[in-house]
């Protein structure tokens, strides 16, 4: 089993995640177990939500395509490919791709608030 450290450090965390109010350099961990995935908060002061529920600290939640998680302020929805492949992809790309479409939803508000997104 592989974990994964998501927080805001980029010392601290495999993972560092854009700066949210709330976000704690370690905030939460991701594993993979038998090509599923599941989240855990590092007890962490804010907290990380899944599906608006709040979880227990140190206590491991499996993650379903869709989800939506935070930590703090910072929201993610959840993107698991590969279902039905024999290998997933591994939790690397899948984060990754999670931050890319991440950054660019906030780019794509950010135009919309300086008012320059018509179509």
């Amino acid at each position: 089993e592989k974990l994964v450290v998501l927080g805001s450090s980029a010392e601290e965390a495999d993972v560092a995640l854009p700066a949210a109010a709330g976000l704690e350099a370690r905030h939460a961990t991701l594993a993979c177990r038998a090509g599923k995935f599941f989240l855990t908060d590092a007890s962490s002061a804010t907290g990380t939500t899944m599906q608006g529920a709040k979880l227990m600290p140190g206590v491991s939640y499996l993650l379903g395509d869709g989800n939506v998680i935070s930590f703090g302020e910072a929201e993610y929805e959840v993107k698991i490919e590969g279902k039905g492949l024999d290998k997933p992809p591994s939790m690397e790309e899948t984060l990754m791709r999670q931050m890319v479409e991440q950054k660019l939803k906030e780019a794509e508000e950010n135009i919309r608030r300086k008012g320059g997104g018509g179509s």
